[in-house]
């Protein structure tokens, strides 16, 4: 803070004057609120310390002209009297809060583990289902091919029986022409050989 008095005094004087009236104010107005909120609401943390001290700082001839909350730590634990209520007070909180964020901090942890995990067994679900499709379509295109390979086999088979048959079917027409041409021949020359014609058949 900075102070500047109705009349002529010096720094020294000045700090000694209104340290015990700024560390009151400011312990009084930080007891309302948590070290995050004080952090996060300077500004407002400040107006609050300005309010509470300018008044008692009148009455000794000093203004208040502003406060600005420079920055904020805690207490070092060292510096804190366990025989003190107010100490013994802040040691506790510090180790609910501390002990709060290490457990949340575990929990988070344990959550992102958890998580890392589950996409894991996501990730190897989406590759056996991938392996397991392709597996299929292997088997499926496999099958279309031996299918399709036994009905162009069944096919040829088929042809080649039935060009069999035409051939064998020719060859009987043909070796029946030839005995029947045989037969009319026979005919003829017994025919001649008695003098009569031969029948018209």
């Amino acid at each position: 803070p900075r102070s500047l008095g109705e009349k002529s005094v010096n720094e020294t004087s000045v700090k000694e004057l209104v340290f015990d009236k700024l560390v009151s104010a400011l312990r009084t107005v930080a007891a309302k609120s948590t070290l995050f909120d004080l952090n996060s609401e300077r500004e407002k943390f400040a107006k609050d310390v300005k309010e509470a001290v300018e008044r008692d700082l009148k009455h000794n001839g000093l203004t208040l002209e502003s406060v600005t909350i420079s920055s904020l730590d805690q207490t070092d634990l060292s510096q804190m009297n366990a025989a003190n209520v107010f100490d013994a007070q802040g040691r506790k909180r510090i180790a609910e809060i501390t002990q709060s964020a290490a457990v949340e901090t575990n929990r988070m942890e344990r959550e992102a583990e958890q998580k890392i995990k589950e996409k894991d067994v996501e990730t190897q679900q989406q590759v056996l289902n991938y392996d397991l499709k392709l597996q299929k379509s292997e088997a499926d295109q496999a099958r279309d091919v031996s299918n399709a390979k036994t009905e162009a086999e069944r096919q040829a088979a088929e042809f080649r029986i039935e060009q069999e048959e035409a051939v064998s079917k020719r060859e009987v027409e043909k070796q029946r022409a030839i005995e029947a041409a045989k037969i009319e021949a026979s005919k003829k020359a017994d025919f001649k050989q008695s003098g009569k014609r031969p029948d018209r058949c």
